[in-house]
């Protein structure tokens, strides 16, 4: 989505540069790049040194629900063998059910809690070094030192038969 704006951004701004001077496009371009990256990561406000016990805090939670959570569905599932009556079923299914749903609003809530976080440290790194950050972003993900998943031998043919003259 980014990545189609910066482009429609940078062809509106070489049709109004000047056709015949290379560098005020590519002072166009670190510019739409520059103001699309500062629109994404821009500055907002810190979290509270607060944000790591919060997180702590939320992982032992965490942690708790799925202890009790699987002790909850071992008694269900137990009470569903034996043939118990179904009330103490459906009670034990209730239970489980009731501590899935805190589980996951606790997963959901630590998810929030990191997604903020490193919103912050990518907020900061932009407004440290721009340029830096964009070609971190831009590269993040492609290795400029991959070998080849094909043997020479196949290569060679492939590329003999594709670019012969003949």
């Amino acid at each position: 989505e980014m990545d189609n704006k910066v482009v429609e951004s940078f062809n509106t701004c070489v049709k109004h540069a000047n056709p015949e001077d290379a560098t005020s496009k590519l002072s166009l371009f670190k510019l739409v790049i520059h103001a699309e990256f500062s629109e994404k990561y821009g500055t907002k406000t810190q979290l509270q040194t607060k944000s790591s016990r919060r997180s702590k805090k939320l992982a032992e939670e965490r942690k708790e629900l799925r202890k009790k959570k699987r002790a909850s569905k071992k008694e269900y599932k137990l009470a569903s063998r034996q043939g118990g009556s179904d009330e103490t079923i459906a009670e034990k299914k209730a239970e489980w059910r009731k501590l899935l749903k805190l589980h996951n609003r606790v997963r959901n809530q630590e998810l929030e809690l990191e997604n903020k976080i490193d919103e912050i440290k990518n907020n900061s790194s932009f407004n440290s070094n721009p340029f830096r950050f964009m070609k971190h972003e831009v590269t993040k993900g492609k290795s400029s030192n991959k070998e080849p998943k094909c043997s020479q031998e196949f290569a060679e043919k492939f590329f003999t038969e594709r670019y012969s003259d003949s």
